[in-house]
């Protein structure tokens, strides 16, 4: 609860989260099965415009998981293969994706 706090908070205060802000607050909400705050902080992560790592990315898949949310867990892992396959691509690799796959699972 003090955490979920203390980022509406930071919010309020206008202090913009970090990627790994972001990653904190949804370990939280993952471990006390805060269903109802889960989309509200992905939703502040799309607002922010932060560049995920793949911490945050697959500790959001977590926590859409643990609260039963499947349909928004796979829609955030496919957010995270559309931005590993542009970054590849970039790169001039091929085998980004199924590497982030492996990585994950």
């Amino acid at each position: 609860e003090k955490a979920i706090e203390v980022y509406q908070d930071m919010k309020d205060s206008g202090i913009r989260p970090s990627c790994v802000t972001f990653d904190c607050i949804l370990r939280v909400c993952e471990q006390c099965g805060k269903s109802n705050f889960v989309a509200q902080v992905h939703k502040d992560m799309q607002m922010a415009n932060v560049e995920l790592d793949d911490v945050a990315y697959s500790t959001a898949i977590r926590a859409y998981e643990s609260v039963g949310e499947w349909e928004w867990a796979t829609d955030v892992y496919n957010e995270m293969m559309g931005q590993v396959a542009a970054a590849s691509d970039a790169r001039g690799y091929d085998d980004a994706s199924s590497d982030q796959y492996d990585y994950l699972y």
